[in-house]
């Protein structure tokens, strides 16, 4: 039983560090949105539930960089050494996928590595950001645009 409470968890937070990706780099490039993670059904009787996430934003302007911010984001946490070249390796050679969100912008290789890289920048300048927004999707399950604003907002944690 514990084995299932530590997988539900690791994927709670999986999903609460994807999303606190792209909310913190939609912040940082002066997008305004909000995240929410929520159980999601299984896809087979017998399966557990898993998390999944949502970024939104107030914003028409959807960068590159906030789409992939969230798979850069989970590959940061793994590694904070990560070398963003790596990140494009290990998507061109399919040992990472994107969310589906994000397939447009992995269709022209020439953007892709600039906004991994841009959005690691990001994610290490706006560390405690981050920080803060993990813990808010893992108690809470949401972060709204305008708590996600205000606390950033009041500069550097």
């Amino acid at each position: 039983m514990m084995v299932l409470k530590e997988a539900r968890r690791f994927d709670k937070h999986q999903a609460a560090v994807h999303e606190a990706g792209q909310l913190t780099v939609a912040l940082a490039s002066g997008i305004r949105g909000s995240a929410r993670i929520c159980k999601t059904e299984p896809a087979n009787l017998g399966e557990e539930p898993a998390w999944a996430g949502q970024y939104s934003e107030s914003s028409e302007a959807f960068l590159a960089l906030v789409a992939v911010a969230g798979l850069v984001a989970e590959q940061w946490c793994k590694d904070p050494g990560v070398d963003p070249n790596d990140i494009v390796d290990w998507i061109e050679c399919e040992s990472l996928m994107p969310a589906p969100s994000a397939d447009e912008y992995f269709a022209v290789p020439p953007d892709c590595p600039g906004a991994i890289a841009d959005a690691l920048k990001l994610l290490i300048g706006h560390r405690s950001f981050f920080d803060w927004s993990v813990r808010m999707l893992m108690a809470d399950n949401a972060i709204s645009a305008g708590s996600a604003w205000a606390r950033f907002h009041e500069g550097d944690l």
